[in-house]
C-alpha cells in the first residue's frame, strides 16, 4: 500500500461572494505526549493551539502505558488559555489503549495545548493525545 498524503491542515471556505472570509476555518489534527510528572498544576505541551476559536471533532488519548500509582487516575485536555479541560475532561488512564470523549462546546483559542493531571502522584503514565479541530486563527 502507497504511504497516505498528508497535510498539516486543510482549509475551508466560509461565506461565498464577500471579499474575505472572517473566520477562515481550517481542519486540523494536533498530537503531543501526555506523560506523568509530580505534579497537579497545568502543564504546557509547546504546542501551539489555535489562536481566535477552535471547536473540537475529535479528540482521545492513546495511554501506552497506563497508570498504577496515582489514587486518581484522571487527568484533562485543554489550553494554556482556556479552562484546561476545554477538549478532554477526566479521562481515565488507568488502562492501556485509546480513552476519552470530547468536550463537545466551542471554546476561545490562544496559548499552547496543555495537559492537567488529577494528583501529583502520577508515576508511569506515557500517553499521545491526538486532537482534531475546526479552528480559526483570524
Amino acid at each position: 500500500m502507497a504511504s497516505p498524503t498528508r497535510y498539516t491542515k486543510v482549509g475551508l471556505s466560509g461565506r461565498t461572494g464577500v471579499s474575505t472570509n472572517t473566520q477562515d476555518t481550517y481542519l486540523r489534527t494536533y498530537e503531543f505526549p501526555v506523560v506523568a510528572v509530580a505534579s497537579a498544576a497545568e502543564q504546557d505541551t509547546g504546542v501551539a493551539a489555535p489562536t481566535k476559536s477552535i471547536q473540537v471533532v475529535s479528540a482521545y488519548l492513546y495511554v501506552n502505558t497506563a497508570e498504577a500509582t496515582a489514587a486518581a487516575k484522571t487527568l484533562d485536555i485543554g489550553t494554556t488559555a482556556g479552562s484546561g479541560a476545554d477538549a478532554i475532561n477526566d479521562v481515565s488512564v488507568a488502562a492501556i489503549g485509546p480513552v476519552g470523549t470530547p468536550v463537545a462546546a466551542a471554546f476561545v483559542g490562544g496559548g499552547n495545548w496543555s495537559f492537567t493531571l488529577a494528583g501529583a502522584d502520577f508515576a508511569e503514565l506515557d500517553a499521545v493525545c491526538v486532537v482534531t479541530v475546526l479552528a480559526s486563527d483570524v
